[in-house]
């Protein structure tokens, strides 16, 4: 089974993004994988696909032996795309609470965001690109946040960042995007928007336990901070990769 997506960069890029690749364990090591790759590189091919791409999660059921077929068979990287940590329980690391915002500074529900607070940050990032587009709030394919600790933070009246939640299922919530206007990036700031995140998740630990952690690897200074503040304290740690071959719609066949 392979599971797919079509991308268009408005034609600059089409690409195919394979999010699912699985042969049932008894039916492994005789060639029906490679067959259904080969069948997949002949259809990106024929759609006019440049690039095709394999996204999984490390530790997943079969993934080292699916990332080292698509390797034998000329996939480029892999490339790390996302750090996840998981998490259970009330999540009490020693740090919480330890670093207050500056006095100019403070964190609001992001449901509380107003229409004037988004014009600003529409306004600024068509001007200056002050976030990373990756990060960006308001793209059309975003899940609606999770309102109990999704969080806006504002500098002088001013939105500079957020930490954007979502509910994955009744018992668990991801912490999907946190992000700071350049000119404010550093753990100064991160650390209490993540602290007061984390302390309103857990006065619902017990109806929603579970906790999941996302930090994109080009967000080097983020990933940095979760790496040293963040992730010593998660119970799993996984990686989302991507394999690809490019250039697919010049191959031959």
């Amino acid at each position: 089974m392979m599971l797919a997506t079509l991308q268009d960069r408005h034609g600059v890029m089409p690409m195919m993004n394979v999010s699912s690749f699985y042969v049932a364990p008894e039916f492994r090591r005789q060639g029906y994988g490679t067959e259904l790759l080969q069948q997949t590189r002949h259809k990106a091919r024929k759609l006019g696909m440049m690039q095709l791409n394999f996204y999984y999660m490390t530790g997943s059921a079969g993934g080292e032996e699916i990332e080292n077929m698509l390797l034998a068979a000329g996939c480029k990287g892999p490339v790390t795309r996302m750090v996840v940590g998981k998490r259970k329980g009330r999540f009490e690391p020693p740090w919480l609470n330890m670093f207050p915002f500056p006095a100019s500074c403070r964190s609001f529900p992001w449901r509380e965001l107003t229409p004037a607070d988004r014009q600003y940050l529409v306004d600024i990032q068509r001007r200056e690109r002050p976030f990373p587009d990756y990060l960006w709030p308001f793209k059309d394919n975003f899940q609606e946040t999770e309102p109990i600790n999704s969080l806006g933070l504002k500098k002088n009246g001013r939105v500079i960042g957020w930490l954007l939640t979502h509910r994955l299922d009744a018992v668990t919530i991801r912490y999907s995007n946190i992000c700071l206007h350049r000119d404010h990036q550093g753990f100064g700031l991160a650390l209490p928007l993540l602290s007061e995140s984390i302390v309103r998740h857990n006065l619902y630990h017990r109806d929603i336990p579970r906790a999941i952690f996302s930090i994109f690897t080009p967000n080097k200074i983020m990933l940095k901070f979760a790496k040293k503040i963040l992730m010593p304290y998660m119970t799993e740690m996984k990686e989302s990769r991507v394999v690809y071959f490019d250039h697919i719609r010049h191959e031959a066949g």
